[in-house]
């Protein structure tokens, strides 16, 4: 993460806070969630898994020197 400006490391976490809520709505790993919406667990970490794959593009510019 030290490589990434603010913009990845935002969208870093969020895609991070998506994703596991994407895991705590999965029926075998959501204990501590109630099983109230089971459809959207495949696609919060859809979702969280491709913001986090994103923040590749958001890294500092490299200074030649």
């Amino acid at each position: 993460m030290r490589n990434h400006n603010l913009t990845g490391k935002w969208l870093f976490w969020i895609g991070f806070i998506v994703f596991m809520t994407g895991v705590g709505f999965t029926e075998s790993v959501g204990a501590f969630l109630s099983n109230d919406f089971p459809s959207l667990s495949v696609p919060l970490l859809i979702t969280g898994g491709i913001i986090m794959l994103a923040t590749n593009f958001f890294r500092n510019k490299k200074t030649r020197g």
